[in-house]
């Protein structure tokens, strides 16, 4: 089961309260602890909520997997707004979000930004090796050490074209690129390739709307630009190697330095 009611957090009357939009939108393969819900008014078709949800994990390399495996499931796309670098004394980890449609960019004529209010935040408390932890949280006994605060209000349609067109790339989609690019692809030739491979596995009823897995021309280029420029960086005459071709994490990195 995807979602469970914490036996200690969730009063009794609370048990049996709908909790079903919280769960389709959390990744299956994981088992997620609910501490705390509170339903909240609907922004137009949207069911808005907060939650607070726990999972068994130790370490932050676990803790990415997750945010990615959501933002998959979610089709939601989040964005640091702070970082800690030191966590603290209790803390390994520590990282606040915010949707990706709350963007202080304004490079271009067509932006993104709604001032989305969405944020979510995700603590990854110590684990004691040496020690059994002081902590008196039975959560922490029983090994969950991950907490995430979802604050789910967003001021704008989900799963639409729209917001479709404005998801990351996916790190597969990313290295299906750089395969195309390494077997001889220029960037129109590969995103053409992608486009009929998609046709093939979806029919005619497919839209290339989901960036995640089609993305834009431009983004083509950019990745092209940038392991070229690599390839040119290296030695004289030195073939370009597999490193070239390692999955990149680009996305963000742009943001980042647009926002700086």
């Amino acid at each position: 089961m995807t979602l469970l009611k914490c036996q200690r957090c969730v009063r009794e009357d609370k048990t049996a309260e709908d909790t079903d939009h919280v769960e389709k939108i959390l990744p299956s393969s994981y088992s997620h602890l609910l501490c705390h819900h509170e339903l909240l008014e609907m922004s137009g078709d949207i069911e808005n909520f907060r939650a607070a949800i726990k999972l068994q994990m130790t370490s932050e390399e676990e803790v990415q997997k997750w945010l990615e495996d959501f933002q998959k499931s979610s089709a939601l796309t989040w964005r640091k707004s702070r970082t800690y670098p030191d966590s603290g004394r209790y803390n390994k980890y520590r990282v606040d979000l915010r949707c990706q449609h709350k963007t202080y960019s304004s490079s271009s004529k067509t932006t993104k930004n709604t001032n989305c209010p969405a944020t979510m935040f995700l603590i990854l408390k110590r684990f004691m090796y040496e020690r059994k932890s002081r902590s008196g949280d039975p959560h922490i006994e029983e090994g969950y050490f991950l907490h995430v605060n979802l604050r789910n209000e967003h001021n704008h349609r989900l799963n639409t074209t729209e917001v479709m067109r404005w998801r990351d790339v996916s790190n597969d989609t990313i290295e299906k690129l750089q395969q195309l690019y390494k077997s001889g692809h220029s960037p129109s030739s590969a995103l053409k390739t992608i486009k009929y491979n998609l046709h093939e596995e979806e029919g005619d009823n497919y839209i290339y709307a989901d960036r995640s897995i089609c993305p834009d021309l431009q983004f083509c280029y950019r990745l092209y630009n940038k392991l070229f420029q690599k390839a040119c960086a290296g030695p004289a005459g030195k073939a370009i190697s597999d490193e070239l071709f390692k999955p990149l994490e680009l996305e963000q990195s742009w943001e980042t330095t647009a926002v700086t």
